[in-house]
């Protein structure tokens, strides 16, 4: 292939991978878990339909089955933002976009999120703004203002996205892998949740074993870390610790809340939708003219649109 057909196959290819999504589907998943948690009587008919009655010491259903809702949502959440940087980490190179996206390392986004820089150098490429933020090309200034507008929001909301999927990692992990959580952090019996408890959000706290030294230089113990002590081992600390092998909870830096959980998808999933319609523009066989740029809206619904320009 030369590298113009290398380049009509991958754009051929990556307009089909694109249409054949259906971007809101993590923020349909978030309401969803929203919609049960706010119906509150949903919990008992569950309770009632199948019979989970065997209240005892350790199981008290009501306190576990909204701690598991809460962390559901937060993994939609996390998954949405892995969804749009990897689109953003992937489409940099189109002619081989189905080779990076359909089967990437999760680490390599991972990696991505934590530490790509979103500047006026790079935002255009990143997000395929077809057009220059250079102020002095502009002959009309109110044109120029709404470009420079649109962009400062989109690279500030896509710091707040970084900014909490790093918060949130550790603990997405945790939920995902093997559920090394703390569902019931008390020890109390009646652990029985009001609706307004549940709206406002409560701590949900992750387990962990990593060495306390390299803990504390990492962002998973920002308020402090907590042990679990008896007699078989605190004889043994300093010792189960270099092994990773201490048992410790971290504490939360704040409450988790569905509303917020819910904003986050909803500007994540917002971002993705005006970038996967840049691609598709940009995918154009042949090449569209003027080109149409889409933003986010401000209220995160839709987009605002650039048509490009003389200028």
């Amino acid at each position: 292939m030369t590298e113009t057909e290398k380049l009509n196959a991958g754009k051929a290819q990556t307009q089909i991978y694109l249409l054949c999504q259906f971007p809101k589907w993590r923020l349909f998943s978030v309401l969803t878990i929203k919609k049960i948690m706010e119906e509150y009587s949903m919990f008992d008919k569950i309770l009632a339909e199948n019979k989970f009655n065997e209240y005892n010491h350790d199981y008290y259903p009501q306190r576990q089955y909204y701690s598991g809702l809460m962390l559901q949502a937060l993994s939609e959440s996390i998954q949405c933002i892995e969804d749009l940087f990897a689109l953003i980490f992937c489409a940099q190179n189109i002619p081989m976009f189905v080779n990076r996206i359909t089967n990437y390392k999760a680490g390599r986004i991972t990696h991505f999120i934590e530490f790509v820089k979103f500047d006026v150098n790079n935002i255009s490429k990143l997000f395929f703004l077809r057009f220059s933020l250079d102020e002095k090309k502009y002959k009309d200034k109110e044109m120029f203002n709404f470009i420079h507008q649109k962009t400062q929001k989109l690279m500030e909301d896509l710091g707040k996205l970084q900014a909490y999927y790093i918060d949130n990692e550790y603990l997405y992990i945790q939920y995902k892998h093997g559920q090394s959580l703390i569902y019931q952090p008390d020890g109390e019996v009646n652990q029985s949740m009001t609706r307004d408890e549940i709206i406002k959000g409560f701590q949900v706290f992750p387990f962990d074993n990593i060495e306390i030294k390299n803990a504390l230089r990492q962002s998973r113990s920002k308020l402090g870390i907590s042990l679990f002590s008896s007699e078989y081992t605190e004889k043994h600390l300093n010792e189960l610790d270099r092994q990773t092998n201490l048992l410790r909870f971290i504490i939360g830096s704040e409450d988790m809340n569905i509303r917020k959980i819910e904003r986050i998808t909803r500007i994540c999933t917002n971002i993705y939708e005006a970038l996967r319609n840049n691609i598709i523009e940009y995918c154009q066989i042949p090449e569209k003219h003027p080109v149409v740029t889409c933003f986010p809206s401000e209220k995160y619904e839709g987009f605002s649109t650039f048509t490009e320009a003389t200028t």
